[in-house]
């Protein structure tokens, strides 16, 4: 057996799963990542870590469920056997958290990041309908939602206000909905005639949750991180805001900068802790200027893009909720991450960039990195793991940018 917890990854993000492999492998865990490729999927790089300790390839699951979920099984019973433990099984994306559900129970064979009070059977926290009843019930401030059946009636009696943002309930396998909307997380409506008449609605209404939208204000919206350990209940904790989102307006984050939000924090560490949670979280928030509170529109249970960045600074999120040792043993850490840091993924920043019409560039890096006026680090460069990291800015076209003298961040 060894000192460590080993941990299978499941690469369905690259990004997040290159991060979540250096996070573990930097602590010392044994990192078995498992892929699968699909129609027009990336230049897969996180493999090539020097933190993967094996990297194995199962059938794309959407294809093929059933060999993909069998080979699956197989791996995780060989890694336990192998280790004489069960593994811990990571999710990189929802696409990921969909291929763990289709495993179906694996008690005795590997640990998932979960809930001690709620059985995924009794509610199902990835489904965004069931998770604002939680929240709700739990006392957290949440947009008006409704779910088809009760879209009518919260509409008339005012409990759900337009402008209205419809998302997935869930995230399968498929990504049907990002598919069929070029990538976006959601869609704004802003009269009930408009979104009635919507496709979503018509053909996928009882996949959806139907949530008010809170209007842009002075505040910039917020996402607040938690690592919690069951065993003792220790935590840590860190926000951020999103500097960059692409596609506009609901899209993922490929810039983002630590912030003093510790009453978010607090809030995350409260949903943490009410539910018992073990692993890691994310809770998105944005300032309603109406009813003048920061309201939760959303919770991630599993890492996030950019999982990475807190370890860059000593704050280790996953290491943190497979230790056994003892370490962090307080509660909460109120000052887990210091603000005024920023993180940066190149491959999402390039997608946002043509978004915009902006050249992809060295100079206009070094230009946003020069604007941003924090210290900032890059998830794609990491020194320890050079290698890897000059070929990912080759890929990205941007050679010129390891040895850039304004880039010091880089050899740090």
């Amino acid at each position: 057996m060894t000192a460590l917890k080993p941990v299978i990854v499941l690469r369905s993000n690259d990004t997040c799963a290159l991060g979540v492999v250096r996070s573990l492998g930097v602590a010392g865990h044994d990192v078995v990542l498992v892929g699968f490729n699909y129609e027009g999927n990336p230049l897969w790089t996180s493999n090539e870590s020097i933190y993967c300790t094996e990297f194995l390839e199962i059938s794309n699951p959407a294809r093929d469920p059933l060999a993909a979920t069998t080979r699956l099984k197989e791996i995780v019973r060989a890694v336990g056997e192998r280790y004489g433990e069960e593994p811990a099984l990571v999710a990189t994306s929802d696409t990921s958290i969909a291929l763990i559900e289709m495993l179906g129970p694996l008690t005795g064979l590997a640990i998932t990041m979960n809930s001690a009070l709620y059985s995924e059977n009794e509610y199902d926290l990835n489904d965004k309908f069931v998770q604002s009843k939680v929240l709700s019930k739990s006392g957290f401030s949440t947009p008006g939602f409704a779910s088809l059946d009760e879209l009518d009636e919260k509409l008339d009696d005012g409990r759900l206000k337009l402008p209205i943002i419809i998302k997935p309930r869930k995230k399968g396998i498929q990504q049907s909905f990002y598919s069929r909307n070029g990538g976006l997380k959601g869609l704004k409506y802003s009269t009930r005639a408009e979104l009635m008449r919507s496709d979503e609605l018509r053909s996928h209404g009882s996949e959806l949750i139907f949530q008010s939208f809170v209007e842009d204000g002075p505040e910039p919206e917020i996402c607040a991180y938690v690592s919690r350990r069951e065993s003792d209940g220790s935590m840590l904790t860190m926000s951020v805001k999103k500097d960059f989102v692409t596609p506009r307006p609901f899209g993922t984050a490929s810039v983002v900068s630590s912030v003093a939000m510790h009453n978010l924090e607090l809030e995350a560490s409260r949903l943490a802790d009410r539910l018992r949670w073990n692993g890691v979280l994310m809770m998105e928030f944005k300032f309603d200027v109406i009813d003048l509170k920061w309201k939760c529109l959303e919770v991630n249970f599993r890492p996030w893009l950019l999982v990475d960045f807190p370890r860059r600074h000593g704050l280790n999120f996953l290491s943190h909720w497979l230790s056994t040792n003892g370490e962090s043993g307080t509660s909460i850490h109120p000052h887990s991450l210091a603000a005024g840091l920023s993180h940066i993924s190149l491959r999402y920043l390039k997608i946002a960039f043509s978004e915009r019409g902006v050249p992809f560039t060295t100079s206009s890096i070094v230009g946003m990195i020069g604007a941003l006026s924090n210290p900032v680090s890059i998830a794609e460069w990491d020194l320890a793991d050079q290698e890897l990291s000059r070929r990912n800015l080759a890929q990205l076209g941007l050679e010129e940018l390891i040895n850039h003298p304004a880039i010091g961040v880089l050899n740090s």
